[in-house]
């Protein structure tokens, strides 16, 4: 709906002295924040009451769009509107009015003008109202006060004359002002029309008006080959309202026409057969739509939701097109989109308002790709987790550990019951978490061409990489900034692995002529043989092999049951540890190192964390709305951190 077009209006009621007014179509010059949050959608200003509420203006519809005043309307459901918007679907209603007040004036009166001209530079709409007649033939959008006349109907000396017997009759009325500070003024005395007088002869400048009519046509063709461009008509199309010396108005009302023509000549491309539903709600709906794009994008997933609640009628939208599901959403909700064009249609669906304000369908497809998302995040195989404690933390601030290993020691309670206080060494080892992310999106391109191919691609994908995200943070810690397999630098100073610091790094192969080789019992001493700070022996004892790929035959040979070809060649670490871990990201660092490590039931490895109540990676929607797609957001927020270098043994492999 055009509101306005800013067209020139004589002001009389209400002022002392008429005037001509003109509004600024300048975006800066007009408050929209009210007109946007939903104004009133009026029958012929009236508001006397609710009956005279037609609609409502949809939230954040109003723009300038081409010097015009835009913005879309919601009518009631109310059967005494049902008339009304039905002659307006039909062409029958066509003008419209704005109300609006006016902040600041600036004058713009010429030497050669009848009457004061004044600008509206800050004015404000607060309604938008349906008319019989409409004062702007142009946009059928200015508000027609009881004594205003549109200016471009009248030269300036006309309308001077007729706005003084508008004065003379407002005053004869004994009509009253609507500025209340202002007293009634004086009667004006109608001046009579100017008589017209004896003038030279002008020459006409015939070129300038050639030219001026040359440029008018160019710009007409012009604007009716954008206009074609822009709503896909054809060039047969556009070269019949360009040789009908059609005006861009007439243009826009044939488009218009032909749009409408040729969607109602292909019902059956775009639905095939009516969806009816008898006695299900909107929830309902949503609820099975779901469900069909879950079996579309996902065909080879089970989600979990589901067997519980599996949804049988959700069989009725399946196969069925993306931007179709979307339309008998809009039917439901009380929408028509068999009166939309095909851009309005993918508008609405891109956009918060397909679904009555109950859901959108970006946030139904958000829904659909979380579920894949996080599916492929679970079964991606993490190798590190063996090694770790998982917990939350409610901030992005450092998490520091405390190293509870020294001054544990049991010591004698003296005479007097007093028992040794325990004295817990703060190491500084600390970490935190951190946001990762990737955006992609939802096109126009996908939701016109049914292609969500692409879409459930990307978010197993960004699942995947997820995981792998994960991974990549917790073996950093053990291949260290240089990937040496050496590990981070602790708060001590020195790496995870140390041999004179740390004394957790050893020789030997882990097979050696085809049996264990002295790698895994040089590891096994170490561990064993492990103190705390305070001197104290650990006995720790080895649990988890970790090796490169390099070495996963090597490890499996060094763990399995073997027939001895002698009393002493049986092979001591059958069953010996609870977990064999191939890692491939540690080939970067040795093709032959490899790691021991306790149990972390014993003693503190790793410690990962999310962010409280967002554990794994989930996709949200972008809030700004945009024409050309939505953007989906994937955003994980993680943190690791190594705590302790007596829980590992490291062998050089050689």
């Amino acid at each position: 709906m055009v509101a306005s077009t800013g067209a020139a209006s004589v002001k009389i009621k209400g002022h002392p002295q008429p005037f001509i007014e003109e509004l600024s179509m300048k975006p800066e010059h007009i408050r929209l924040g009210r007109y946007n949050r939903g104004a009133p959608l009026l029958n012929s200003h009236k508001q006397d009451g609710l009956a005279d509420v037609l609609g409502v203006v949809v939230r954040g519809s109003a723009r300038i769009h081409e010097g015009q005043l835009v913005n879309d309307v919601q009518f009631s459901r109310r059967l005494d509107v049902a008339p009304i918007a039905q002659d307006v679907a039909d062409g029958v209603i066509q003008n419209a009015s704005v109300g609006y007040k006016v902040h600041k004036y600036q004058d713009i009166t010429k030497p050669d003008d009848v009457l004061k001209r004044r600008l509206a530079v800050d004015w404000e709409p607060f309604e938008v109202s349906l008319l019989p007649i409409g004062a702007d033939a142009g946009a059928q959008v200015r508000a027609v006060g009881e004594y205003e006349v549109c200016a471009e109907e009248f030269g300036d000396a006309t309308l001077a004359h007729r706005a003084s017997e508008l004065r003379f009759e407002q005053i004869i009325e004994s009509r009253s002002l609507e500025t209340p500070e202002e007293t009634m003024p004086e009667p004006i005395v109608p001046v009579a029309a100017p008589v017209s007088q004896t003038r030279a002869p002008v020459e006409i400048d015939t070129a300038s008006i050639e030219a001026n009519a040359k440029k008018a046509e160019r710009d007409r063709v012009q604007a009716i080959r954008e206009l074609c461009r822009v709503h896909k008509r054809s060039p047969a199309f556009e070269d019949l309202l360009i040789r009908e010396d059609t005006s861009i108005e007439k243009a826009r009302e044939k488009v218009l026409v032909d749009l409408v023509t040729v969607q109602n000549a292909q019902p059956q491309t775009q639905a095939q057969t009516p969806i009816e539903v008898r006695g299900a709600t909107l929830e309902d709906a949503i609820q099975d739509v779901e469900c069909a794009l879950e079996q579309r994008m996902f065909p080879n997933m089970e989600f979990d939701d589901r067997k519980a609640n599996p949804r049988p009628a959700a069989q009725r939208f399946r196969g069925r097109p993306f931007l179709a599901m979307a339309e008998e959403l809009m039917r439901i909700g009380g929408r028509r989109p068999e009166t939309m064009s095909i851009d309005r249609i993918v508008d609405e669906t891109l956009s918060t308002r397909a679904m009555a304000g109950t859901t959108d369908f970006p946030t139904l497809t958000q829904n659909v790709l979380n579920k894949g998302l996080r599916k492929m995040y679970g079964q991606q195989e993490q190798t590190w987790r063996k090694l770790a404690y998982m917990t939350e933390v409610q901030d992005y601030k450092p998490v520091s550990r405390i190293n509870m290993s020294g001054g544990l020691q049991l010591a004698a309670v003296n005479e007097h019951g007093e028992f040794p206080r325990t004295k817990f060494k703060d190491f500084g080892e600390t970490y935190s978490v951190a946001d990762y992310g990737r955006e992609f999106a939802l096109t126009r391109r996908l939701l016109i061409n049914d292609d969500l191919g692409g879409m459930d691609r990307t978010a197993i994908q960004l699942g995947r990489r997820a995981a792998d995200k994960e991974s990549d943070l917790a073996w950093a810690l053990l291949l260290g900034p240089t990937s040496d397999g050496l590990g981070i630098t602790m708060a001590d100073g020195f790496k995870v692995i140390d041999s004179t610091n740390h004394k957790n790094s050893t020789t030997g192969a882990l097979i050696s002529s085809g049996v264990v080789g002295s790698g895994l019992p040089n590891c096994l001493l170490k561990m064993r043989k492990q103190t705390d700070q305070d001197g104290n022996i650990l006995n720790l004892m080895p649990s988890i092999l970790v090796v490169p790929a390099a070495l996963e035959v090597a490890a499996k040979q060094a763990t399995m049951q073997v027939s001895p070809n002698a009393p002493g060649n049986t092979n001591p670490f059958i069953n010996y540890f609870s977990a064999v871990i191939v890692e491939p990201r540690l080939d970067a660092a040795s093709a032959t190192a490899f790691y021991v490590f306790a149990s972390p039931e014993q003693i503190n490895i790793i410690e990962a964390a999310y962010l409280a109540g967002m554990q794994g990676p989930r996709i949200v929607t972008q809030d700004a709305f945009n024409p050309q797609g939505v953007k989906f957001l994937v955003s994980h927020t993680f943190g690791c951190g190594f705590l302790e270098y007596l829980s590992v043994v490291y062998s050089t492999g050689s």
